[in-house]
């Protein structure tokens, strides 16, 4: 990267509002030249031609963020956070219709839990929140009707992770590993298997707690471990929901 490269996208939103957030997987700047650079592992330098500066509108770097840079919930609850709803709510009301307007009206109240008080009428076809040819999503996405938004997450507002499709990961996607570990559970002892499960439990407790440098009551720990066996067993919206402070409830 040249000194005299300008950030753009999420790197200038977070020089722009101080932003305190995790290493960025794609850094974007405007240079003289196109080019793209991997310096460090798991991070892309991307340069763009000046003909892309967007701006100095905060909401036309999100928009170029939601374009060309990887997505990225962190730096946008910050962003849209100190926006704050009234200038959220205008950007939104000035193209009713439009793909990224809508895309971040929902994230704001997803991400805040606060309510735009909208006054337009939001048009516009359906839109995936993420691009499914380059993010993991959810098998079946929940349907905005107020914003005319695909919410195709992995999670809810308390915790979504973001997987990218990056060649590493692509060979594994099409191993069929419910298949596997069912032909591996049918040559084993069922008790020897279930003991296996419940020592790997345990351990993944106490590891736990370990890092929080807890020491849990047996009856927290007994706890823990029935909510790692009913993993699984429910859709994550219906898990976030057993708290009465989940953000998936009240959207």
């Amino acid at each position: 990267m040249d000194v005299h490269d300008r950030p753009v996208g999420y790197t200038w939103l977070i020089k722009e509002f101080s932003l305190t957030t995790f290493p960025l997987s794609h850094e974007s700047y405007i240079g003289a030249r196109a080019r793209s650079d991997a310096t460090k592992p798991g991070v892309v330098h991307e340069i763009f031609q000046p003909n892309y500066w967007p701006g100095d509108d905060p909401f036309d770097h999100l928009v170029f963020a939601l374009k060309y840079d990887d997505f990225n919930l962190d730096v946008l609850v910050q962003s849209l956070s100190r926006l704050g709803p009234d200038r959220v709510l205008a950007h939104v009301e000035s193209q009713p219709n439009g793909k990224y307007a809508r895309q971040l009206g929902y994230l704001y109240e997803l991400l805040t839990g606060e309510q735009l008080a909208l006054k337009v009428a939001i048009g516009g076809g359906y839109v995936d929140l993420l691009d499914p040819n380059k993010y993991l999503v959810a098998i079946k996405s929940d349907k905005s009707k107020r914003w005319h938004v695909n919410d195709n997450l992995l999670g809810s507002a308390r915790f979504c992770p973001v997987v990218r499709r990056i060649q590493a990961i692509r060979p594994l996607l099409e191993v069929d590993f419910t298949s596997r570990l069912q032909a591996f559970k049918a040559q084993v002892d069922p008790a020897l298997f279930q003991r296996a499960v419940d020592y790997l439990y345990f351990k993944e407790t106490r590891s736990s707690f370990d890092i929080e440098r807890e020491t849990p009551t047996p009856d927290r720990e007994q706890r823990f471990v029935r909510a790692l066996r009913e993993a699984g067993k429910a859709t994550f919206a219906e898990a976030a929901c057993r708290s009465p402070r989940s953000l998936a409830c009240r959207i």
